[in-house]
């Protein structure tokens, strides 16, 4: 069977533009979904496959390429991502428990599919973040912001929901402040060298080190916390992935004392 690569698809299409009548060309704004599954199906793609692929395209590109701001002290957004297998409101409700209840975030769903939780600074929160991080269910609350988007994935061969989940954290603020510090004395440090070449005082060179040094630990001290921020939000997705609910202190009481009882 005769087949085109792509480089002579975009070359038979462009010449399709040139031979169309006027006002025959199709649309070049892009192709309908229904469409593109169709096409795809034609050169023998599963359908479903092509829908999924579709669906995950909504949710955008995952992560630019790192720069050497990342390189130094980590992302400024870690980035996970998730299949579950509920809908996608069923996906957003139990990520909405998990933030606002055990982590003590605000949260709203700016469009359908979309969950913005933000860190809350009040002294209950405070204390809420300080008793769940105590119980283990990570730092979650900490971060400056997570959003959540989930799209409809095919249902799966049992005809179960599935949805794709992206979580996102937002740790630019830490991430700034932390490069900042390391800038500032680091900078300093080769300032005091300057001045002390100019001075040609011997004392200077451990000083120097020493500035450039903090500077470096205090930079270098955001991928430490970048690595913490990624674990805290695998651990959120695995709650997800389970669609378990948190429990409260009082029901950890209460099932805890069901267990010392029946043994």
């Amino acid at each position: 069977m005769e087949r085109f690569d792509d480089e002579a698809v975009r070359r038979i299409l462009a010449r399709a533009r040139e031979l169309a009548p006027d006002g025959d060309a199709p649309d070049e704004s892009g192709i309908e979904p229904a469409a593109l599954i169709a096409a795809a199906e034609e050169v023998g793609y599963d359908p479903a496959v092509v829908g999924d692929a579709i669906a995950l395209e909504r949710l955008g590109p995952a992560a630019s390429p790192p720069s050497v701001a990342d390189r130094v002290s980590g992302p400024a957004e870690i980035i996970v991502e998730l299949t579950v297998a509920r809908s996608t409101d069923d996906a957003l409700a139990v990520a909405e428990a998990w933030l606002a209840d055990a982590h003590r975030m605000t949260c709203r769903r700016v469009e359908p599919g979309v969950l913005i939780a933000r860190r809350r600074s009040d002294l209950a929160a405070t204390i809420g973040r300080s008793i769940t991080e105590l119980r283990g269910d990570g730092r979650v609350g900490r971060i400056a912001a997570v959003r959540v988007d989930a799209v409809e994935l095919s249902p799966s061969s049992d005809g179960t929901a599935r949805s794709a989940v992206r979580l996102r954290a937002d740790r630019s603020p830490t991430r700034r402040r932390r490069l900042t510090a390391g800038g500032v004395l680091g900078g300093t440090g080769v300032a005091v060298a300057a001045v002390g070449v100019a001075e040609a005082m011997f004392a200077w060179p451990l000083a120097v080190a020493s500035l450039v040094g903090a500077g470096g630990v205090a930079a270098g001290s955001g991928r430490r916390h970048a690595e913490r921020v990624e674990a805290d939000v695998e651990s959120l997705a695995a709650a997800l992935q389970a669609g378990d609910r948190p429990v409260g202190t009082l029901r950890r009481v209460a099932r805890a004392a069901r267990r010392s009882a029946g043994s």
